[in-house]
């Protein structure tokens, strides 16, 4: 009951965005929410199931984003036509070592997670789990770069990235790859 009242409010709460008032930037616990009410209904979980998984993947989410926001790194402004000024070896050096503690953070992390949703989900859900993730990023990759992509192919204005969110190789009009 509980679990339908979450998606009744989440359900509400989506239908208001889609109004022509101006959007209020949401918290990143309000953006975990929703991502874990979406994904508790593309998993078909039970009522039951929600109760535990909802708060669960809520948990998860903010946990991440954490990680995230702990290793952002600032980007140098720089004027339009201009080229960034070269990094240091020292530089280049730090951040590599910082991608692989952030790297290591979110292993640890998903690792830990993991043993959790295996008390809620079956191995196969949480591999489905998983696999939206990476669909949902792709997508959002895709929408960053003005691609309008789906689960299946990414056919925006250029239609050049695969639904993965790689560049697709260059075909010739026969539909072989071009050399």
């Amino acid at each position: 009951m509980i679990s339908a009242a979450m998606m009744l409010f989440a359900s509400a709460a989506f239908a208001q965005d889609k109004t022509d008032a101006p959007k209020a930037k949401l918290t990143p616990e309000e953006v975990a929410q929703r991502q874990a009410v979406r994904m508790a209904e593309k998993l078909m979980l039970s009522d039951a199931e929600n109760e535990k998984f909802i708060p669960l993947y809520q948990a998860y989410k903010v946990d991440l984003n954490a990680i995230n926001k702990k290793y952002r790194v600032k980007k140098d402004k720089v004027e339009p036509g201009q080229t960034p000024a070269p990094k240091s070896d020292k530089e280049v050096d730090q951040q590599i070592r910082a991608q692989f503690a952030k790297s290591q953070e979110i292993l640890d992390q998903r690792v830990a997670y993991y043993e959790k949703f295996l008390k809620i989900l079956t191995p196969k859900q949480i591999q489905q789990m998983y696999r939206a993730e990476k669909e949902q990023a792709n997508d959002a990759i895709a929408r960053k770069h003005g691609q309008q992509c789906g689960s299946k192919e990414c056919d925006g204005p250029k239609g050049n990235l695969s639904p993965e969110g790689r560049p697709r190789p260059a075909q010739g009009p026969d539909g072989h790859m071009r050399r």
